[in-house]
Order: C-alpha cells, then structure tokens, then sequence
C-alpha cells in the first residue's frame, strides 16, 4: 500500500458514507499478552540504554516492561510500509476499546507512547542524551491533515513544577513523504535529568476513529551520542514471509496439487553505516507435519543460504528458491502441517574483528530482529490471511453485500460444510449482531445465490480467534465459488483484515444492486472469512440427522426475567453476552435444561448449542 491513499478511493473507515467499506482499528486493551523484555530487568525504573524495535513484542499492545499508558497503541506487521524491522507501533484515532476517543472532529491528543520512567539522575546536558526514533506519514494507514501532528514530550521536574514539554518538532520538520524517517533529539535540559524521567510520542489527530495514522518504529535512547549517531550494527528482517500456495495461507488438504506451491519472500534490512558492505547468511529451518490414516510424518531440516551483502539501499528482497529441494507434498495426505522459521545470521551480537557490535549497546541484543515465522496449512479449509489480523475492514449499511473468490481446485468435488469468521472488537461490538451468510456461484462477477443463511455473531476474548458457524445444508462445490454476507443492520461491522497478503482482485462490494470488483491499488489485503470443507453429516433413519435434532430445541420463554428452559437434543451449551465473554457451559444435558440469568444484568445474551458437527444460535433477551 502506499503512502496514505490508502482510503481515498473506497475505504473510508470512520466517515459515515453510506455504502462503504469501512476500515477500523481493533481494541487491544484487553487481548494482548504482554511479556518481560529480554533486555531488561524487572524494575519498574529501566537505565540507559533504552530500545525496543517491537519485533519482539508478543502480542498487539507495547511491553508493559517498557511502555506505560500505551495499550492503546496497535503493534503489528501490516500498518507500517517497508519498516526498518518487522513489528511497527501504530498510532491512530482509536483508544484501546476500538472506539474513537470522542465524537469531535477537530484534532486533538489521541494515542500516545509513553515510556516507563528511566533514572537520568547521575546524567546531565555535557553527556549528550539523544532519543531517537524512526516514524511513519500514513504508511499503509489513513493519511493525517495539515492539522494533524506527532510530538515528542519529555518530563521536565523542578523544585516547583512537574510538567510535559515538547522537545520535537521545532518549526516544520514533520517528513510527510510516507517513507520511514529517523529523528535525534538532545536532552538539552537539566531539568530532564531525574530519576524518573519519561519520554512519551503523542499523537494528534481526528479523535473520533482510525483517522491520522503515524507508524513509530526502532527507538532508541542513550548517552554520548551526537546529532549524526544515526547507524546501527543491526541488520534485520524487514517483512513477514510471503504465502507459499501460489497466495494461499492453507487449502483443503484434498484439494492441493504439486503445482500450487511458490516461491516465498521477504526482505533484509540494514541500519548500519550505508556506506559498508553488510554481509549476512540467510537460513530457512523447516517442519513438515504430515498426516495418513491416523499415522504422523515428521521431518525437520535446515536450510543454508548464500552469504549475502547489502549495500545501499540496504534493502533487499530475498527469494527462498530452495524451499522446496530437501521436501515434497505429497497430493494424498489427510492434512498437512508447514512451520517455517526464517532467519539470518549477521554476528549483530560481535565484537570487533569479528563483527561491528559497540559495548556502549549493551546489554541490547539486536538478534531479536533476525527471525520470522510462518505457518502454511494443508487441512480443510481456504485462507489468504496468515491468520493475524492488523485491521478490522467490512460494511456499514444494512442490506450491502461482500464477497471473496475462492480458486476452487479443478476437478474436485467436496461440501462447504462450514465458514470460519474472525469478527473482533473494534469500533462496534460484533458478538449478538447477525449477517446472512452467503455462497454465489461462478462468474466474472458473483452470480446467482447457491445457498444463504442468518448466522449472530461470536466473539472470543483473545485475538485472531476464528469462530466456525457450521452449515445447516451443506453445499456440494465443484467449481470456483464466491463466499461473503449481507449485512443485516445499520452501522460499522468489522471482520478481521490481514494486510500481509494482497487478495485485492478477490475481493468484491455491492452496496445497491450491482457488483463491483475491487481494483484500487489503495485497498489491499485479505478478510479473515475461510471456507471449511468435509463430508455432510449422514442421514440416519432412526434419529435424523444433527441439524434437525437441532431445529427441534425448544427455548423458551424468550424474552425473560432470569430463567431460560431449553428442551430437546444437543449434547453442549454455551452461553455468551454481548461482549463476547463465555458465562456459561454445559456438556451434561437433562431432558429439560435451565439457564439461569436472574444474577445478570439486563439486555442481550447469545446461547449457543451444538450436537455433532451441527451447531445453532438463540439470541435470548433478558429484561
């Protein structure tokens, strides 16, 4: 994506347009796992030097080892374009609920980075404190205004007053091109100097969504630097790897075929002097998973690459043209498991002779960079997505319709038996809404409706969690086919949205009565709605089949005061409210089951049942 349009033409994510598809941030208070640094220590007051480049931050927020207040600031791969390291903090018009901050429009403080406090008592001015970080216009988000702004606030502390002052930019020195820029910044006060010290990067945007994106990457904090201290012995991973099924994460295991498999990519970065030769080594290590009959397959292998030297740029693409020499997917497995773990070897962590390391980084280790992993997935389903989502993109209007082009594998026959969604929290709850679930056949553009159905929404509480809604009729498929939803009411709703694959062509939008095809270079990536194929569930004579045991379930009364009764066949229970959170289950089911609500609040809960593969969904209204 490139450089801010990445709205202009069909995405408009927060702007009431009717008839759009909509782009949000997704709420990250409550998802991420937060993690130690490797590089600290567990005090709440860190020391020089500070970095962190978020490659290896685990998880969609910053460490809270090393950022305070921040957890509404979004860390993914997609956001940022061309980084100088994989894993880039993103700041937007979003807080950590997935909502805007307020309904102003006029530009405001939004997100910020906020560092935990690091004791500066025994520096002062003479020992050339620098903060350094690299930042983003736009990148592959929503471009900000002239109004807009990114500041960088310091902690100033006197006898008298303790006060946030801006440091940077003095005068106009924003980089708005859209490229990764670095900025050095002198702490050029004795008041900075305390043992609390907190530096923090505030955004200023429009507050009401994901408007005004600024991508932060690669910061760094430390003494006797100078105003050209601006390389690194860091050679890096710039990007995640690419799919290697020919623009597929994973395909049904029966449908795959030797000849759907490519060359993966990524790229190599350098931020070290742009005027050396920065060798490197690339290496792929590799797991191979099969399955037959019930028996497991496993072979591991490394992979040695050339030696390799970047020069400026000291960027460059690598192709993994070996992958596939040490192994081969055999067409016939049951399933198939790839985990590939990319990495290079530079001797970041080397002293001189042997490498270029400095001991004024330590104790920094610039190895957390060097590697990436991926999965690829032969088993019963379609994916583009890698399975984590950087946005959340969808409809806004009742009645608007997506779709995503699935390249059936020809000459195969097999059943849609389920569909896979991924609906997170953004800036509108997605657990208890509904949407029609629909299947269209072939053509240039989706054809005529081969099967439809109302599904209400689920939503699990951790991140990048799909929810499979099983189909009440299976669909024999034998050709390619488009899979998407109308969208039932009024107001955004998100599913998630990968912007590591671009599936652009796939993708197509019908807001009145005609089907246009997405051909925007501005709008690319991939909606996390994964077809999932395997044999119907058999007839039975005696019992039918699990769909209409299902349909039989009485659920009454409905609304209620507190005690829903459920009477019929299935063999577990799940209860949700609107959050998404699960309240309740059962697996031990009476002829007559009760739910009890009476000791929770008012409103709307989602009990959800199953018997077999079939599952269905009650939308139960307490008063």
């Amino acid at each position: 994506m490139k450089q801010g349009g990445f709205l202009c033409l069909l995405l408009f994510a927060t702007v009431s347009v009717y008839g759009q598809l909509t782009l949000s941030s997704i709420a990250t208070e409550e998802t991420s796992k937060k993690t130690k640094p490797r590089t600290r220590t567990e005090s709440n007051t860190l020391t020089l030097p500070f970095w962190d480049d978020f490659s290896f931050t685990e998880g969609q927020v910053p460490l809270d080892s090393l950022w305070r207040n921040s957890q509404a600031v979004f860390i993914g791969n997609g956001i940022g374009e061309k980084p100088p390291s994989v894993g880039v903090a993103t700041l937007d018009g979003v807080n950590a609920q997935g909502e805007g901050y307020s309904g102003n429009g006029s530009s405001s403080r939004t997100d910020s980075l906020t560092s935990c406090p690091i004791d500066l008592s025994t520096l002062s001015v003479s020992d050339d404190v620098y903060i350094s970080f690299f930042y983003q216009f736009a990148g592959n988000g929503e471009q900000p205004d002239d109004v807009d702004s990114l500041w960088l606030e310091v902690l100033s502390v006197t006898p008298d007053t303790t006060e946030w002052i801006v440091i940077w930019p003095l005068g106009d020195q924003l980089d708005r091109s859209g490229d990764f820029t670095q900025t050095l910044v002198r702490l050029n006060d004795e008041t900075f100097f305390h043992d609390a010290f907190q530096f923090r990067i505030q955004n200023f945007s429009r507050p009401r969504g994901f408007f005004d994106v600024w991508n932060i990457d690669y910061v760094y904090v430390n003494s006797n630097r100078s105003p050209t201290d601006d390389n690194y012995p860091d050679r890096t991973i710039g990007s995640t790897l690419s799919s290697i099924f020919d623009g597929l994460y994973a395909i049904p295991a029966r449908h795959f075929r030797s000849n759907q498999t490519s060359i993966p990519k990524y790229e190599v970065v350098s931020l070290d002097n742009p005027g050396s030769a920065n060798p490197y080594g690339n290496f792929l290590k590799v797991t191979f998973s099969s399955w037959l009959n019930g028996a497991e397959t496993v072979v591991s292998f490394t992979e040695t690459g050339n030696v390799e030297t970047l020069f400026p740029p000291n960027r460059k693409q690598e192709l993994q043209s070996n992958l596939f020499d040490n192994f081969q997917i055999s067409e016939g497995q049951d399933s198939v498991f790839i985990d590939i773990k990319t990495f290079i070897d530079s001797n970041d962590l080397q002293l001189p002779p042997d490498g270029d390391y400095d001991p004024k980084f330590q104790p920094i280790d610039f190895r957390l960079n060097d590697t990436i992993q991926n999965s690829f997935v032969l088993k019963d389903y379609y994916a583009y997505d890698d399975g984590s989502a950087e946005l959340a993109a969808g409809l806004n209007t009742s009645g608007s319709r997506i779709a995503i082009r699935y390249p059936f594998t020809p000459n195969v026959q097999d059943t849609l038996i389920a569909v896979d969604l991924y609906f997170p929290l953004s800036e509108n709850e997605p657990a208890g809404r509904s949407v029609e679930l629909t299947v269209w056949e072939n053509g240039s553009v989706p054809g005529d409706v081969l099967l439809q159905e109302d599904i209400f929404l689920l939503r699990d509480s951790l991140p990048n969690k799909f929810i499979r809604y099983t189909l009440s009729t299976p669909l024999a498929v034998a050709d390619t086919f488009f899979l998407g939803y109308s969208q039932n009411n009024e107001g955004r709703l998100g599913v998630g949205y990968d912007l590591s694959n671009d599936t652009n062509s796939e993708v197509f939008v019908n807001f009145t009565s005609v089907w246009q095809q997405n051909t925007s270079d501005e709008f690319r990536g991939s909606f996390m709605i994964r077809p999932v194929f395997g044999n119907p569930v058999p007839f039975d004579p005696i019992n039918g089949v699990d769909e209409e045991m299902l349909e039989e379930v009485l659920v009454y009364p409905n609304p209620t005061t507190g005690v829903v009764k459920l009477k019929g066949d299935f063999e577990t229970l799940s209860v949700y409210n609107l959050l998404g959170e699960k309240i309740m289950a059962s697996t031990k089911i009476e002829d007559e089951q009760l739910v009890d609500l009476q000791d929770y609040p008012s409103g709307i809960y989602l009990i959800h049942i199953s018997r077999g593969t079939a599952v269905k969904n009650f939308k139960i209204i307490k008063r």
